[in-house]
């Protein structure tokens, strides 16, 4: 049996922050942001979630819905650009964090945002040789900028687990093309100098350099998979939402389907709309944009996905791309994203500055802090000692994370 993408979670911050009262904020037209770049919402971290957290939210939600899967994880590995540590993966933290078993590899993948893609192929060729066991592939980062920067408008955080296993086509989510297109090429289009906590990125540049990637990609593709029928839809790596209209049109156009502006519009909204959604209330999540997309389109389309077929690509800054293609499966569990949505809270573009420079301080600091609102998520992060990281997984918070819209948690917690 092929291995497969058998089921996807996903987690996000407890607070977002309006992109209209952002553009208000700092003297922009509101249109440039909700229609210029598709943003709507911008997830904001508080300084109790990191990068671990929010990886250690989806998955533990993941398993939650696949109880007797856990004992067979042999394999845990995160694609993420918001490392915590030059050494330390945050793999190792979740291992911990979620009692995987000790019989469990664990590491972390880095190429910008096609980390996760990366990942994601390393788990399906551990999973053939290994038909009995499972993978978990996270996705997890916090996409931050400077204040007042060009790119603060294309923010957000969140993280998407996948469990990966061999299952036959009943029992599986997605299972994916055995060719995939790549392509590589050194440049500087957005980076992260170890020396700095906000990327570096030269816009108009990664934009093109992420069209090149995809038709060379695409061509790729081509050129080892026979069955060249057209998807039913597409998902793409999303920084902006509006990339992914860019980067199907230079498809279309590649692929010479002269489609009129009209015609593009109506082909968009059918094909790649669907799982776009979800894109714009959470914003820029780098190594998991590509697969929240995926999470979006199970979520609006439903049972409708059913055998159809669909067409991915993932591009990371430096660069690295890939294009391949799936099938939908008959397990088509929806992500609720829409109690995740409504489980969040708005926050005004002050409190959004206040806790965008508190998250920075305490990387920076050694200190700890815990307050009582963080004690609501089931993963926190409780500051540094000593250069360590201390988290704390907060049982009673577990408890509530069936219902996302309650509200009233309680304080008392245990450490596992």
């Amino acid at each position: 049996m092929d291995a497969a993408i058998l089921d996807v979670s996903v987690a996000t911050p407890k607070y977002y922050v309006k992109h209209e009262e952002l553009a208000k904020a700092r003297g922009i037209d509101p249109d440039k942001y909700r229609y210029g770049l598709g943003c709507w919402e911008m997830a904001v971290c508080s300084p109790g979630e990191d990068a671990v957290t929010l990886a250690a939210q989806a998955a533990f939600d993941l398993l939650q819905r696949h109880p007797n899967v856990a004992d067979q994880i042999g394999l845990c590995v995160v694609g993420t650009e918001s490392g915590v540590d030059q050494a330390k993966p945050i793999a190792i933290y979740l291992h911990q964090l979620l009692n995987l078993p000790k019989s469990c590899r664990a590491f972390e993948v880095k190429h910008a945002c096609y980390g996760g893609t990366a990942g994601l192929q390393m788990a399906r060729a551990w999973t053939q040789q290994h038909p009995k066991r499972y993978a978990l592939v996270i996705t997890t980062d916090i996409a931050r900028y400077e204040r007042y920067s060009p790119g603060e408008s294309t923010q957000g955080a969140g993280a998407v687990a996948m469990l990966i296993g061999s299952a036959a086509a009943e029992q599986t989510l997605l299972t994916l093309s055995k060719e995939s297109g790549v392509h590589a090429n050194e440049v500087y289009d957005f980076w992260r100098p170890t020396y700095q906590s906000t990327a570096q990125v030269k816009g108009k540049f990664s934009i093109s350099c992420y069209l090149d990637g995809l038709v060379e990609a695409f061509e790729d593709y081509k050129a080892r998979e026979n069955d060249h029928t057209e998807p039913d839809y597409f998902l793409f790596h999303v920084p902006f939402p509006r990339m992914a209209r860019k980067a199907f049109r230079r498809l279309s156009d590649h692929k010479g389907l002269n489609y009129s502006d009209e015609m593009i519009e109506n082909v968009f909204e059918n094909k790649v709309e669907p799982g776009l959604w979800i894109n714009r209330r959470i914003g820029n999540i780098y190594t998991g944009s590509l697969y929240l997309m995926l999470a979006g389109l199970c979520e609006r389309e439903g049972e409708k996905l059913r055998d159809k077929r669909i067409a991915l690509f993932s591009y990371g800054s430096g660069s690295c791309s890939e294009y391949f293609t799936g099938t939908f499966g008959h397990n088509l569990p929806k992500p609720h994203l829409h109690n995740i949505l409504n489980w969040r809270k708005e926050v005004d573009v002050a409190t959004y500055e206040q806790l965008h420079d508190e998250a920075l301080a305490m990387e920076r600091n050694q200190s700890l802090r815990i307050e009582l609102e963080d004690l609501q998520h089931p993963f926190t992060f409780l500051g540094i000692r000593d250069h360590e990281r201390i988290y704390k997984r907060n049982d009673l918070a577990i408890q509530s994370t069936s219902a996302k819209d309650n509200d009233s948690i309680s304080p008392t917690i245990r450490a596992c």
